[in-house]
């Protein structure tokens, strides 16, 4: 089933230099993109999305990664110096459990740092649409909810909340998306997407339609400087 958004394929093995062919055709600017969480279940579909539609990644993870595939970069160490020569960067880590020790705000952070410090100008983040105070993008149920898990969670929702902050205050040209529950599944069917967007307690989104979602954002630019709910 074909995904269509609404507004209010290539093997993922493909190779670079196809990915530059491309481009220079004029069928469609190739990108290299800067992925942080690239070996998180999320992560994963915003990899094979981007090399599915003709792009390079450098795909940034905690520890050095020994496998080899076409048109990926493994890179480790510190996030601000995973951005070089990026077009732009996605970041959709986050903690595996609202437990867990902080961390996202920190490390956005130095990715923000490396951005401003190598010149990079465009930041895609995934933060939830539990995250912050966002009464109009809620239903009724689904905001006493969220309040209830960020009373809850408050350390870990914090983070995620001075995540998006930051990133709001780069300065740079930035997206952030704000899915509800997030599920298996191949990307299909209608996608509503956008800064009015409602969402409730039923609402989900399969993680592959939301990366590739974030690939096309990537490439065309629609939801520039605005916090984005999506409703599947």
């Amino acid at each position: 089933m074909v995904m269509s958004v609404a507004l209010v394929g290539i093997d993922p093995s493909i190779s670079c230099l196809f990915a530059i062919v491309r481009g220079r055709m004029g069928w469609e600017a190739a990108m290299r993109i800067a992925l942080f969480g690239a070996t998180g279940r999320l992560g994963r579909e915003v990899l094979n999305s981007a090399l599915g539609r003709g792009h390079c990644v450098t795909a940034h993870a905690r520890k050095p990664r020994q496998e080899a595939q076409r048109g990926v970069d493994w890179v480790a160490g510190e996030a601000g110096d995973a951005v070089a020569g990026a077009d732009v960067v996605i970041v959709t880590f986050g903690q595996r459990s609202p437990s867990d020790v902080p961390f996202c705000a920190a490390e956005t952070q130095a990715i923000l740092d490396g951005m401003g410090r190598l010149q990079v100008n465009r930041i895609l983040c995934v933060t939830g649409a539990m995250i912050g105070h966002y009464p109009g993008n809620r239903s009724w149920w689904f905001e006493k909810l969220a309040g209830r898990l960020q009373r809850r969670y408050r350390a870990s929702m914090d983070d995620r909340a001075r995540q998006e902050e930051l990133v709001r205050q780069s300065g740079l040209q930035w997206t952030i998306f704000k899915p509800p529950r997030l599920t298996l599944g191949p990307p299909g069917g209608k996608l509503d997407a956008g800064p009015k967007v409602k969402v409730g307690l039923l609402s989900a989104v399969a993680r592959s339609s939301l990366a590739h979602l974030m690939v096309e954002e990537a490439e065309q630019g629609r939801f520039v400087g605005c916090s984005v709910f999506i409703r599947g």
